[in-house]
């Protein structure tokens, strides 16, 4: 695999579509650019039904490569909830 941007957009791209199909719901960013074709960046945000993350506030799953981590070689993987879950919730992790 190449390490550019429109490889990984592809990757997550197939990689959501991968997900929807069984009990993961997903998004991606839609980025507005001019003079492209708009298609999502790689970045994903994946949660499930009982997750309460309606507003995307709740418990989810974040991936991104961007600009940044190419250039770093290095991505984020992260599991975490935003500041609109109860401290409670987020004081036993």
């Amino acid at each position: 695999m190449r390490h550019t941007q429109i490889a990984y957009d592809a990757l997550f791209a197939d990689l959501a579509t991968t997900l929807r199909g069984g009990e993961w719901e997903t998004r991606q960013e839609q980025p507005l650019r001019t003079g492209r074709a708009r298609h999502p960046d790689a970045y994903l945000h994946v949660s499930r039904a009982g997750w309460e993350d309606a507003n995307l506030d709740g418990i989810h799953l974040e991936a991104y490569v961007l600009s940044a981590q190419l250039r770093s070689r290095a991505a984020v993987v992260a599991l975490h909830c935003e500041g609109g879950w109860p401290m409670r919730f987020r004081e036993l992790f």
